[in-house]
């Protein structure tokens, strides 16, 4: 694992071909981040609770992929902080480079807000496309765990491919947040679908 902030990384050591599918993610991972943030903010904002923990905010910096994401996205959130991670007044400071967990965790408050049973699973699907896209980059590794010289190794075409899905499952999760219903085939792909009572 990198012991260096992102901002150490020289994105020289990597292909142009890694660089360029670590862009479109970070462009997804963007458009993830807004559309969770805008989903949970009804909530997030009256809660006094803090979901958010330093050693989930530490794989952002240990990881080799997430410090190449952060790097070519251009985002300038200052140095990690030991004692509050990447957390400030206003939430976190990281709009791309976070751990997947950071979209896989919604508290109960904000799946009870839903009432619709579609757009709690669709959500639910929407934060879980980050860890998706990383899934088995490397055998049965995720990207987030690989080295400078796994990353070498991944299968490009094969990420690329699954950020392209991921983008179209995105596109699905915002009809079904947006309208309350809509396809769910091609979420089925990253989530089971909740059993419906008869």
């Amino acid at each position: 694992m990198n012991t260096q902030p992102a901002d150490c990384l020289d994105l020289n050591d990597f292909s142009l071909e890694l660089l360029a599918v670590a862009r479109l993610y970070s462009e997804l991972e963007a458009r993830i981040n807004g559309a969770v943030a805008a989903a949970c903010q009804p909530v997030c904002r009256l809660c006094r609770e803090c979901c958010c923990a330093v050693r989930f905010c530490r794989e952002s910096v240990d990881s080799y992929w997430l410090g190449i994401i952060a790097a070519v996205s251009g985002q300038d959130v200052g140095a990690f902080d030991e004692g509050r991670g990447w957390l400030s007044s206003q939430g976190c400071r990281l709009k791309v480079g976070r751990p997947p967990v950071c979209y896989e965790f919604f508290c109960e408050a904000i799946v009870t807000a839903e009432v619709n049973p579609a757009v709690v699973y669709a959500l639910k699907v929407l934060g879980r496309l980050p860890g998706f896209v990383g899934a088995r980059a490397l055998g049965g590794r995720h990207l987030v765990t690989l080295s400078r010289f796994e990353l070498s190794r991944v299968p490009i075409a094969k990420i690329r491919q699954r950020v392209a899905i991921a983008e179209a499952i995105f596109t699905d999760c915002q009809e079904i947040i947006r309208a309350g219903h809509g396809r769910v085939d091609r979420l089925s792909r990253v989530m089971k679908p909740p059993k419906v009572n008869a």
